[in-house]
C-alpha cells in the first residue's frame, strides 16, 4: 500500500521502476528521455519495414464469377462445378486462362474471327496474366 490508509489512494506511479547509479554527465540526457517517454513521444519499436507487394495481383470474385462464366459458355467445361474447380486458387486460375485464352486464339485464328470477340468478357483477367 501507498501514500495513505484507504486502498488505491496516493499518488499513481508510472509503472514498475529500477534504481540504478549512473554517471551525473548523462543526467540531462536520462531526463529528456524520461520526458519524452512520459509524454508519449518515445519511440519505442524500431521502424517497420515496407510492406511487401505480391507479385502477382489476384483477380477478385467477381472476375472470377465472369471467368466461370465464361468457361461455361465456350463450353471449356461441362458444369459450373468443374468451373469452380479449375478456379479454385490463383494458380488454377493462371493456368486456366492462359490455356483457354491460348485455345480461343488458335480457334478464332484458324477460323479467321478476332480473337478479341471471344475473350472481350475476361480481357480485364487475362491482362492480370499476360503482363
Amino acid at each position: 500500500m501507498r501514500g495513505g490508509k484507504r486502498e488505491g489512494a496516493g499518488r499513481k506511479g508510472s509503472g514498475t521502476t529500477k534504481v540504478y547509479r549512473l554517471p551525473i554527465e548523462l543526467e540531462p540526457q536520462i531526463m529528456e528521455l524520461v520526458k519524452k517517454y512520459k509524454d508519449g513521444s518515445f519511440e519505442t519499436v524500431t521502424k517497420s519495414k515496407d510492406r511487401i507487394k505480391p507479385k502477382l495481383i489476384q483477380p477478385n470474385s467477381e472476375q472470377i464469377r465472369r471467368l466461370q462464366r465464361w468457361l461455361s459458355v465456350h463450353e471449356f467445361v461441362r458444369s459450373e462445378t468443374e468451373a469452380r474447380k479449375i478456379t479454385a486458387n490463383h494458380i488454377l486460375i493462371k493456368k486456366t486462362v492462359l490455356d483457354c485464352s491460348e485455345r480461343t486464339k488458335t480457334w478464332a485464328l484458324d477460323r479467321g474471327h478476332n480473337m478479341n470477340a471471344y475473350n472481350w468478357s475476361i480481357q480485364d483477367i487475362i491482362d492480370i496474366y499476360t503482363r
